[in-house]
């Protein structure tokens, strides 16, 4: 598995006027793989960055060109002016980047939150997503009870308060793979669970707190493959894979035995021969 010396190097990018409310943010990315090649942008959740889909840019990179952006207000990237901007905002900032970097379509992958913002690129903007992965996919709390998501946005935000982005990791990054992970795996959840900061993590979990992946559901036309961890707590197959899968016509879930919420990083093998045979199929 990479170290952070490993990593390609972090990138930016000014957005133009296709980033609506984004335009004008400093977006950093990280990249690896032929310009030449099919294009893949990679979508971190509310606890990552860019560096989180380290194993895609290495192992991915002899042929596809993998783009893994930090989120606004993650990593290198701006914070939105707005301190609650939309899931629209985010896909807007993605098409934006993709824009900036002369990608006319790429296949999209979306882990936990970056899912809702996966599946609202793919809504909204549908001629650039040639296929869409959605892994570990979250819902958004907006799909839940009134008032559910408010709090949980909430408490998020209380408990970086409360802990630091390193304390937070303390206490959550063990969550986030299968009991017994090799020390190397939580040493990585950890390194990316820490690297948060306000405001883009505050921003990301009202995004979180008051989402609904299911108001685009209906509207995704691009091939979708879902993928989940059997021991996924965070964003179990029951309450989000499962009904996400069954929302979106067509698509395909892949349920990862013995694995937790960072599949990408958990089972990175399995994870990048699914999606790579599936961009296969859907290439064109």
């Amino acid at each position: 598995m990479n170290g952070p010396s490993s990593l390609p190097e972090l990138r930016t990018v000014t957005l133009g006027a296709a980033a609506g409310k984004a335009a004008g943010l400093r977006i950093a990315y990280r990249e690896a793989g032929d310009a030449a090649s099919p294009a893949v942008l990679t979508m971190h959740g509310i606890g990552s960055n860019a560096s989180g889909y380290r194993n895609q840019l290495r192992n991915l990179s002899n042929r596809f060109r993998i783009i893994s952006w930090d989120a606004p207000g993650y990593g290198g990237s701006d914070p939105f002016t707005d301190n609650s901007p939309s899931a629209a905002d985010y896909a807007d900032a993605a098409a934006g980047l993709l824009a900036a970097l002369g990608v006319p379509r790429a296949h999209v992958v979306g882990s936990s939150l970056g899912a809702i913002y996966g599946a609202k690129l793919a809504a909204n903007h549908p001629a650039l997503v040639r296929s869409l992965v959605l892994s570990a996919p979250a819902t958004g709390f907006g799909s839940h009870a009134s008032g559910e998501g408010e709090a949980h946005a909430k408490g998020r935000i209380a408990d970086l308060e409360r802990l630091g982005a390193e304390g937070l990791a303390d206490e959550r990054a063990a969550r986030l793979v299968a009991p017994g992970s090799p020390a190397e795996v939580l040493r990585v959840a950890h390194e990316v669970v820490a690297s948060i900061k306000f405001p883009g993590y505050a921003q990301a979990a009202r995004i979180l707190g008051g989402g609904n992946i299911f108001l685009d559901t209906p509207l995704i036309k691009a091939p979708t493959l879902i993928l989940v961890g059997d021991l996924d707590r965070v964003t179990p197959l029951d309450l989000c894979a499962g009904p996400i899968h069954e929302a979106i016509a067509g698509s395909r879930l892949e349920v990862l035995q013995g694995c937790a919420h960072l599949i990408k990083i958990e089972a990175a093998d399995r994870f990048n021969v699914l999606v790579s045979d599936f961009f296969d199929q859907h290439g064109k």
